[in-house]
C-alpha cells in the first residue's frame, strides 16, 4: 500500500514539475518575442545619417532618400502624382537615372514603430536628428498615402471592361502604395490613375555602395517643379577595395578612399 501511495506522489510531483517547466518555457517565449519585436521596431529604425538639403541615408538598410518628398503641387493642373507620373518624376529627380521610385519594403522602412506591452503604433519617421523634434509636417494630401513601383497584380477579371457591371474601366490597372502615417500597404488598393504622393529613392547598382551629394543647388527644387537641380557634386564609392590609389586604375578617375574605389569631383558634375 505505501509503495502505492509513494508511485501516486512520485507521478504527481513529476506532473507539476512538467506543466512548470512547459509553463517556464512559454514565458520565455513570449517574453523573447516581445523583446525581439521590440528590438527590431522600438525607436532604432530608420536612422537617418549623412543628411543633406537633398539626401539622407537611413543607416538601417543603406538606402538613400531624397531628403523631402517630391512636392504636392508642382505645377501640373491637379496636385499629387499618377502612378507613372511619379515614376517619371523620380526617374528624372535631379538627373535622370539618378533616383527612382521606391518598392513597398523600401517605403516601409520609413516607418518608425512605437511599442509598449498593448502593441506598437506606427508612423513616418520625421525626427531625422534624433533632437525630439520633427523636421517636417506629417503629408496630408492622399491621406500620406505614396506609390510604390510594385504592381499589384490583380486577377484579368479585375481589368477586363465586358466582365465589369460598367464596360469602359479598362484604366483599372492597380498598383501598390503605403500609408506612411500608419504602416498600411494596400488600404485600399489604387488604380494607376489615381493621384497620390510620390517619394524617391537612390537607384542601387550592385558595382556601386553608395552615392553622396558633396554640394548641391535645390533652388530649383524649392522653387517648386520637384525636379531640378541647378548644380552639385556627387561622390561615388565602388564596391572595389583597395589600399592605394593604383588598386583603383582599373575605373578611370577614382581614388582610393577609407578602403574603396572612389571618384570624388573637383569641379560640379551635375
Amino acid at each position: 500500500m505505501k509503495n502505492s501511495l509513494f508511485f501516486k506522489i512520485y507521478i504527481v510531483l513529476i506532473v507539476i514539475v512538467s506543466l512548470a517547466f512547459i509553463g517556464f518555457n512559454l514565458l520565455a517565449q513570449v517574453e523573447t518575442e516581445t523583446d525581439l519585436k521590440q528590438y527590431v521596431k522600438e525607436g532604432a529604425c530608420p536612422d537617418f545619417v549623412d543628411i543633406t538639403e537633398l539626401t539622407m541615408k537611413d543607416d538601417c538598410t543603406g538606402l538613400v532618400w531624397a531628403r523631402n518628398e517630391l512636392p504636392t503641387y508642382h505645377g501640373a493642373d491637379k496636385p499629387g502624382y499618377t502612378w507613372q507620373q511619379a515614376i517619371d518624376s523620380c526617374d528624372n529627380f535631379v538627373e535622370p537615372g539618378l533616383f527612382r521610385l521606391p518598392t513597398v519594403e523600401e517605403l516601409l522602412s520609413l516607418v518608425k514603430y512605437q511599442c509598449d506591452q498593448k502593441g506598437c503604433e506606427a508612423s513616418l519617421a520625421r525626427d531625422l536628428n534624433n533632437d525630439g523634434d520633427p523636421d517636417f509636417d506629417m503629408p496630408f494630401f492622399a491621406n500620406a498615402t505614396y506609390w510604390s513601383i510594385n504592381d499589384f497584380n490583380e486577377s484579368p477579371a479585375w481589368t477586363d471592361p465586358t466582365a465589369m457591371p460598367s464596360p469602359g474601366h479598362e484604366d483599372r490597372d492597380y498598383k501598390r502604395s503605403v500609408n506612411l502615417s500608419n504602416g498600411e500597404v494596400d488600404s485600399p488598393v489604387f488604380s494607376k490613375n489615381i493621384r497620390l504622393n510620390a517619394w524617391c529613392v537612390m537607384d542601387r547598382d550592385p558595382q556601386i555602395i553608395e552615392k553622396n551629394f558633396i554640394a548641391v543647388s535645390t533652388a530649383g527644387i524649392t522653387n517648386g517643379n520637384g525636379t531640378a537641380a541647378t548644380g552639385g557634386q556627387l561622390k561615388t564609392v565602388y564596391n572595389r577595395q583597395c589600399s592605394t590609389d593604383d588598386d583603383c586604375d582599373a575605373l578611370s578617375g577614382t581614388v582610393c578612399e577609407n578602403g574603396f574605389c572612389t571618384d570624388i569631383p573637383a569641379t560640379n558634375n551635375i
